[in-house]
């Protein structure tokens, strides 16, 4: 993701509305908007580094976030390129903790 990106969605995380009491119900609204786009940011960042790592294939792997949580899912190669998507992902910014849905393919 290049500066100008990172800047617009820092930005945007901060001008998200914020509940000042007059209205029940908004400072939810914005929270769970919040954690959205941080879940979203989370997920674009780890997408982007297993496919510039090398002898990960990235576009193989799903990814998804939830609260610093990120699930990997799909197949690999070998265990060895299981061990390194595992790896990048927890190099993150706001990872937390990785599951691996990983199926090893035929590894000869």
């Amino acid at each position: 993701m290049n500066t100008v990106h990172t800047a617009a969605l820092l930005s945007a995380l901060m001008t998200f509305p914020v509940s000042t009491g007059c209205a029940p119900g908004i400072g939810d609204v914005a929270s769970v908007d919040r954690a959205a786009t941080a879940d979203q940011w989370v997920t674009s960042r780890v997408k982007n580094a297993l496919i510039a790592e090398h002898g990960v294939s990235g576009s193989s792997i799903e990814v998804d976030s939830r609260s610093g949580h990120v699930t990997l899912a799909g197949s690999v190669r070998s265990h060895e390129e299981r061990r390194k998507a595992i790896e990048v992902a927890r190099a993150v910014n706001g990872v937390t903790e990785v599951t691996a849905d990983l199926a090893v393919e035929n590894e000869g």
